[in-house]
């Protein structure tokens, strides 16, 4: 309920606050976000899966986040779009995270209907 609490109040303090930010770092902004939602599918898939662990969560981000902008600085530095190349790696792992989802979802959802017509 805390971290629920806390993500509003972000929210709010965000959406009130107008805090301009450069144009050139737009893309590692759009990194950072799609490097968190890989983080957050790929921790949902694990907690539906029982194989969370809190310190994996946090390097997994940390390591996705840390490759893509180093992939991404280095491609702005010899002139060559690697960033499109994090954007499509970090996609996938995204969707994959999604198909895990998706999957132990529907083995919940049968195993409750199971349940019900033993009754």
């Amino acid at each position: 309920m805390i971290p629920l609490i806390g993500l509003i109040i972000g929210l709010i303090i965000g959406l009130l606050l107008n805090v301009p930010i450069p144009q050139a770092y737009g893309m590692y902004i759009a990194i950072l976000v799609i490097s968190a939602l890989t983080s957050l599918t790929g921790t949902i898939g694990d907690s539906l899966e029982n194989n969370y662990n809190n310190k994996l969560v946090v390097l997994s981000f940390l390591g996705n986040t840390l490759i893509s902008i180093v992939l991404t600085a280095l491609g702005l530095l010899i002139n060559i779009p690697l960033n499109y190349v994090v954007y499509f790696g970090l996609g996938i792992q995204i969707f994959q995270n999604l198909n895990r989802i998706w999957r132990q979802l529907i083995i919940i959802f049968e195993e409750k209907k199971n349940k019900i017509k033993k009754k």
